[in-house]
């Protein structure tokens, strides 16, 4: 495993970290991210993603008024579980669903499936 997937991988909770599929899918994610510019452009981009927010201002939120479903789990360090609070907080029709468990994106899928099955039902 090249040292960049190896990273990502450290940066998920130990219980997911040592999934195959959790493995197999950095890997996979590594390759492409490596394959897909110089050296620069990579090092650029995995210095400045993690930074990088989809809406420089959060009270915008506050202006969408579609349904949405804002799924967080515990303990997960690359999304941490306060932003997933504050957001369905400032969306007006915010619903927040807390996983089970910091694993549950890989090893809960069940309850993941239910989630998405009855909010989309819903909606």
């Amino acid at each position: 495993m090249s040292g960049v997937a190896r990273s990502l991988v450290a940066a998920q909770p130990a219980a997911v970290g040592r999934l195959p599929e959790v493995g197999e899918h950095y890997r996979r994610l590594a390759e492409y991210l490596v394959g897909t510019g110089s050296p620069d452009q990579l090092a650029m981009a995995l210095r400045t993603f993690p930074q990088a927010a989809p809406v420089t201002d959060r009270e915008a939120l506050r202006r969408v008024r579609a349904p949405v479903l804002v799924v967080g789990q515990p303990d997960d360090p690359l999304h941490p579980l306060e932003v997933a609070k504050e957001l369905a907080e400032l969306l007006p029709a915010g619903q927040l669903h807390v996983l089970s468990s910091p694993d549950a994106l890989w090893s809960g899928r069940a309850e993941v499936r239910a989630v998405l099955t009855e909010f989309f039902g819903e909606h």
